[in-house]
């Protein structure tokens, strides 16, 4: 089976050191992975993710959602394509990340990521955007940030994207697992944005693994020490969770 992972760092590896949820969840039902995640994804880009793999025919896809503090912005110059899927994202902070996800890295259109990492700018060690975006951008995020955006906004979109993305995984009848803990707990805060479920939990429960059930922050070690941000032990953990869940799912199926 071909397991297909989308997400940010927190799906993410670290250095194809065997040690993440996917690689041992694949060692351990010998299947093959395809981790399409990369650091700094925000839900637009996890959702080209989504496309990706439906394209390169995966048999399951799992979902990690972000929080819709994540931003993307235009490469100047460029051109976004819709036909070119993940290519379209630069992958810029390439330290300690997953070699399958690099391979997409053509000729990138559009470069995602936290908006305090952009506006790190120059100083954000790893993750250059001074090298890709004009001199007049931190100038710009400023007066985005303090007279354009609103996250609640911006949640609503991401819901509705990310909803939509899985629309497609269905229409293509791939079975797939969504974790919408990111998308509506955030990374600070912790406060699930509930207004926001009922644009998503159309998906049916087995699909879905809703913050309640699991929750990255509440049930694993956060130790930052690899870049998918928890322990090796709770890489296992979550491992055997995961896929409690897909035999779950794959047995609804038969």
């Amino acid at each position: 089976m071909k397991l297909a992972i989308c997400g940010d760092s927190w799906a993410s590896t670290n250095d194809d050191d065997g040690t993440s949820f996917g690689e041992i969840l694949c060692t351990l039902n010998n299947w093959e992975l395809m981790n399409f995640a990369r650091p700094g994804s925000s839900n637009f880009a996890i959702c080209l993710q989504i496309d990706q793999a439906i394209n390169e025919k995966a048999d399951f896809i799992i979902i990690s959602t972000t929080s819709s503090t994540r931003v993307e912005f235009p490469l100047k110059g460029k051109s976004y394509s819709k036909d070119k899927l993940l290519s379209n994202v630069a992958h810029v902070c390439t330290s300690h990340s997953n070699s399958f996800s690099k391979k997409f890295a053509v000729n990138p259109t559009i470069v995602s990521d936290t908006i305090g990492n952009f506006n790190l700018f120059e100083k954000n060690i790893g993750c250059e955007y001074h090298k890709i975006l004009p001199e007049t951008f931190k100038e710009s995020l400023k007066y985005y940030l303090n007279d354009l955006f609103d996250n609640k906004i911006k949640l609503q979109y991401d819901t509705w994207i990310i909803s939509d993305s899985c629309r497609r995984v269905i229409n293509s009848n791939i079975p797939f697992l969504i974790i919408i803990d990111r998308l509506y707990s955030g990374f600070n805060t912790h406060a699930p944005f509930e207004e926001f479920l009922s644009d998503i939990t159309w998906i049916p429960d087995y699909n879905l693994i809703h913050y309640n059930d699991f929750a990255y922050h509440r049930d694993l070690d956060i130790d930052n020490i690899k870049m998918y941000h928890y322990s090796e032990d709770s890489s296992s953990k979550f491992a055997d969770y995961i896929s409690t869940r897909i035999k779950n799912i794959l047995d609804h199926r038969i």
